[in-house]
């Protein structure tokens, strides 16, 4: 039994606005005081659904879904639609795990904005405020003298000084 899943199959809406820790995004919470309508979160489960019953794998369209929302690290919403494999043979539950090929640079910049909203990260700063190893970077090259051509090397102390 294979559980995995490109990321294309599995659509995840996370809206969190502070650090989640596991424990509080395992079970939903109340969705009116997050600020969410049940009526309205209710009918994302029969939208999908619908899509799901309909699902033919010659279609590429998606066998199942793990549909979370969250506000402020508190789980508002938390549905598991449809089957982890295209035969509909094992359906899909909350904690299923996916394969998200080559999605690590979504992940990243979504995780590296969310830093920039709570004013940890600073995109303009240099590299060496948050890497200070990077501090005193050096770049070398190398380029053919157009007279000799001969390949002569230089060290920059900074990118800047490359030409």
């Amino acid at each position: 039994m294979r559980l995995v899943a490109s990321m294309w199959a599995i659509p995840v809406v996370l809206c969190l606005s502070g650090t989640a820790l596991a424990d509080d995004l395992a079970t939903p919470g109340d969705a009116k005081s997050l600020g969410f309508s049940a009526a309205r979160l209710a009918r994302i489960a029969p939208w999908y659904q619908a899509r799901f019953d309909s699902f033919s794998p010659s279609d590429g369209l998606l066998p199942g879904a793990v549909i979370a929302i969250a506000k402020g690290g508190k789980l508002a919403y938390l549905q598991a639609i449809g089957f982890q494999d295209r035969a509909k043979t094992v359906p899909m539950k909350t904690n299923s795990i996916f394969w998200i090929a080559s999605m690590s640079k979504p992940v990243a910049s979504v995780a590296a904005m969310i830093l920039v909203d709570e004013g940890k990260l600073d995109l303009d700063a240099p590299v060496s405020q948050y890497l200070p190893e990077l501090a005193n970077m050096r770049v070398a090259f190398q380029k053919a003298d157009p007279a000799t051509g001969e390949m002569e090397g230089s060290v920059c102390q900074n990118q800047q000084n490359v030409r």
